[in-house]
């Protein structure tokens, strides 16, 4: 596999979120820096730590944790192939959570990109693109948070689903409405406050209802706008000047990401 194929995750998601130019993608693939691999289950940050170095998933699912002092512990959100992992402008900042590997994943360094954003400032296109993906990624965060405080156990797990199969789209790895799940059943218990008695009985709801099917690991969302529509799942809107200038000039700043949901 080559280093360009290797990081199609993290330039899929930011030409499907941006409409950038091939100049710009190019730009940012060549910033991209070296990759490394870790292991399944492994801890790639804990709280508190200071991550001198901002990382881009190219394969693989990792999340943070948050552990309790009597061993529960809560998934505050899943990272996905294409995301960025303890991305910041400033290079000393503590990770906010726990970063834990799911499933084996590879990470390329992200600094230059980090140092070239810092640089140039957000009028900058490949700037402007990555600042909106940073932008969708707290989008989805507030609709965790929606999920986990006003939301029932169905709809948690439905909500859960279509996040997933949106983000994974935006990097390439849905096809016919199917994507790979990764999760046990007491992950998703662990990142929807459920026991796993209870996630099994919604799964099983969701499955006789007709609105996924699961295939192994494989889940099938077979309506998602119908479902979308069912549990209140918001996809976040942005309008974004498109195509950005040939010549990777700048843009307004004022309309460098504009953000609403529907």
């Amino acid at each position: 596999m080559t280093a360009n194929n290797k990081l199609r995750p993290i330039s899929r998601r930011i030409e499907a979120l941006s409409h950038i130019n091939s100049s710009a993608l190019h730009h940012l693939e060549r910033l991209i820096g070296r990759t490394n691999d870790f292991s399944r289950g492994s801890l790639f940050s804990e709280v508190g730590s200071v991550q001198s170095r901002p990382q881009v998933i190219v394969e693989g699912w990792m999340q943070r944790t948050h552990l309790l002092q009597d061993g529960r512990q809560q998934v505050l959100g899943h990272l996905l192939p294409g995301d960025f992992v303890n991305f910041s402008l400033h290079p000393q900042v503590p990770s906010l959570t726990n970063v834990e590997c799911v499933t084996d994943v590879v990470l390329a360094d992200a600094s230059e990109l980090r140092d070239h954003i810092a640089a140039v400032g957000p009028d900058d296109p490949l700037a402007s693109a990555v600042l909106l993906a940073l932008g969708v990624d707290e989008a989805i965060t507030m609709n965790c948070i929606v999920r986990l405080t006003r939301q029932s156990a169905y709809e948690r797990l439905a909500h859960l689903f279509l996040d997933l199969h949106y983000r994974l789209s935006l990097a390439g790895f849905v096809e016919d409405n199917s994507f790979e799940l990764p999760l046990t059943q007491q992950a998703l218990g662990e990142a929807l406050g459920l026991s796993v008695v209870h996630l099994n009985r919604v799964l099983m709801q969701l499955r006789r209802d007709g609105s996924i099917e699961r295939t192994g690991r494989t889940i099938t969302l077979n309506d998602p706008e119908r479902l979308r529509r069912r549990v209140d799942h918001n996809i976040p809107r942005w309008r974004i000047p498109a195509p950005f200038p040939a010549a990777c000039g700048t843009v307004p700043a004022r309309s460098s990401a504009i953000f609403a949901t529907v």
